[in-house]
């Protein structure tokens, strides 16, 4: 760099900031995408026919997700779609998801990272 900058040092410290901010914001890489929109969830052994939903309570945007570590940019698992709607039922204490979107997230660092499925939506207590 010394070569290219001359020895003003005044330049060289800027442009040493500017490189160190590039790979900063390099380094703290990651995208989300949408994977979809579903009108109800009803996981597996919950019978919804005999209940009157209409007379049901309802929490709305509640989120449930479940997240699995990458490290040195191998990931050490894959987020579950069924923990994620669990861990939404739970928060809400009900048995159905109602107007869930579904968010897929990958972030990662320099050494580390995380994905992660996220589910929102309204919680039904069938009770």
């Amino acid at each position: 760099i010394r070569h290219i900058l001359g020895s003003n040092s005044k330049i060289r410290r800027q442009a040493m900031k500017t490189v160190f901010v590039a790979l900063g914001i390099l380094l703290l890489c990651g995208c989300s995408t949408s994977s979809g929109r579903l009108s109800v969830i009803v996981p597996a052994g919950v019978g919804i026919n005999e209940f009157g939903l209409e007379h049901s309570t309802v929490k709305h945007n509640i989120t449930g997700s479940d997240t699995t570590p990458i490290l040195l940019f191998v990931p050490l698992g894959q987020p579950s779609f069924d923990l994620a709607v669990h861990d939404a039922l739970q928060k809400g204490r009900g048995q159905i998801l109602t107007d869930a979107v579904v968010t897929d997230t990958t972030r990662w660092f320099v050494l580390f990272g995380w994905n992660r499925i996220e589910i929102s939506g309204n919680v039904v207590d069938l009770q």
